[in-house]
């Protein structure tokens, strides 16, 4: 009986102890070896082109913004937004995986961040097609009455200035919008000229004529 009871004690504290160094590996390994082990992620973009259309501000703070589709042929320029909608193109700077073998797979633990751009934005010029109001005829550029909302996937919205915006040669973003902060002179059919410029992979620039549209004050 003593053998025997013994015995049972002994079994519990074995597997008491592996137990607990399987606990234990497990953590290890997905905790310590997970960024060496991870499978290689598409952690940056390339843009290929842009979808531009011409929206209505449904809602607007200075960190987030919604836009509803535009139907009317007239909308006050407070309202009037300009989407582009980058055509992206995933890929990875570490296609490599170094083989390290694991009893358990760290797969789980592996978490990437949304894909960032290594593209740069060099320059925005917006044009009308008429004089916009006494301070901006049709061959001025626009940007110092533009504000700018750009979308970042890691960070959320941020607004700027236009012109401040493109000083600093930002990142692309994930989106970017065009607001006007200025009324013109009178209510009148306009149509903007968008010419983008980047340093990019494959897309150094683009052009975008909106479709008319009655801007009001």
């Amino acid at each position: 009986m003593f053998q025997i009871f013994g015995s049972k004690k002994m079994f519990k504290r074995i597997s008491f102890i592996y137990i607990f160094l399987l606990v234990f590996l497990t953590l290890f390994i997905s905790c310590g070896f997970n960024d060496i082990d991870c499978p290689p992620f598409y952690d940056h973009f390339k843009v290929t082109d842009y979808y531009t259309s011409i929206r209505k501000v449904s809602e607007i703070d200075s960190s987030s913004i919604g836009l509803t589709s535009l139907r009317e042929d007239s909308i006050s320029y407070e309202d009037f937004a300009i989407l582009m909608e980058p055509r992206q193109e995933y890929y990875s700077l570490n296609l490599s995986r170094k083989n390290i073998f694991n009893f358990i797979s760290p797969a789980f633990g592996c978490t990437p961040n949304p894909p960032t751009s290594e593209e740069t934005i060099t320059d925005i010029q917006i044009f009308s097609d008429k004089a916009y109001n006494s301070n901006y005829s049709s061959e001025d550029n626009l940007a110092g009455i533009v504000d700018i909302f750009v979308l970042y996937r890691d960070s959320g919205y941020h607004r700027y200035a236009l012109k401040n915006f493109i000083e600093n040669e930002n990142p692309v973003p994930d989106n970017i919008i065009f607001l006007l902060n200025s009324a013109p002179t009178s209510a009148e059919i306009f149509q903007f000229t968008i010419n983008y410029y980047q340093d990019g992979l494959d897309l150094d620039e683009y052009q975008f004529t909106t479709t008319p549209i009655i801007i009001t004050n």
